[in-house]
């Protein structure tokens, strides 16, 4: 394995001061477990953080020492935190721009109403943070807003109904790509360890998207073919993503 895909060794601080089930901590561990150089650079981090831990029980340190030993780990968690957060926010934009490429893509629309598919669109935008706040019940909520807007759909008979086909699954995939390639660009840019659920999110987020754009541009409203390959799409989305980490450590 080569040195850029080892954890950065200032990183460890941060990545060892969050939770014990956060899944960036957990990604990070288990590559350790089969890294040696990187598990070398582990226990360094985990004897600095010892080390202050020590530090700042010792009535003989005054305080000025005490703050000028965490700064280095306090600046580390805050530039993490703000690259997490320009993450969420590249998903979201990927996302949009999914919506705008398959409705482009279809050149068409069907004559339905705009607003199922702007909330759709909405609950899109918001899959990345569903998904750092509630882990693995994010996908969970996703299934169920995907299906409940299959089901709206089939249930609207005003439209002219119509067999959608499998070009469907093909636009919802092509929207997936966006988020999940943003994410994984960012990745790689800042030397970032993202968990299975976040890249599951992101693939989510842009095949929902796809959805939102489907519910203007299909002619179907076949309740099969809707929750077959609109929600389906969604659901295999969000499986895929999760299997983007175990490729990209065998790629590289």
């Amino acid at each position: 394995m080569s040195r850029e895909n080892h954890v950065e060794r200032g990183r460890w601080p941060v990545l060892l001061s969050l939770s014990a089930g956060d899944p960036e901590r957990r990604a990070a561990l288990a590559h350790a477990a089969e890294c040696p150089p990187c598990e070398s650079e582990r226990r360094a981090g985990a004897g600095l953080l010892e080390d202050l831990a020590r530090a700042s029980t010792s009535a003989a340190l005054p305080p000025e020492a005490l703050e000028k030993a965490a700064l280095p780990v306090r600046e580390a968690l805050a530039a993490e935190s703000a690259t997490r957060r320009r993450a969420k926010w590249a998903e979201v934009a990927a996302a949009a721009g999914a919506f705008g490429l398959v409705i482009g893509l279809a050149a068409h629309t069907n004559g339905g109403p705009w607003w199922p598919s702007l909330l759709l669109l909405c609950a899109a935008a918001l899959v990345p943070w569903l998904t750092s706040r509630f882990g693995a019940w994010g996908p969970v909520a996703l299934a169920a807003v995907s299906t409940a807007f299959a089901i709206s759909r089939a249930a609207d008979s005003r439209m002219p109904n119509h067999l959608g086909g499998f070009g469907c699954a093909g636009m919802e995939a092509l929207a997936a790509v966006l988020p999940l390639a943003a994410l994984v660009l960012l990745a790689r840019r800042r030397n970032i360890v993202f968990g299975s659920l976040a890249y599951a999110g992101a693939a989510a987020s842009g095949a929902l998207a796809g959805q939102a754009a489907l519910l203007l541009t299909c002619p179907s409203h076949d309740l099969t073919h809707l929750l077959v390959i609109h929600s389906g799409t969604v659901l295999m989305a969000a499986v895929v993503g999760a299997g983007v980490p175990r490729v990209l450590a065998a790629v590289r």
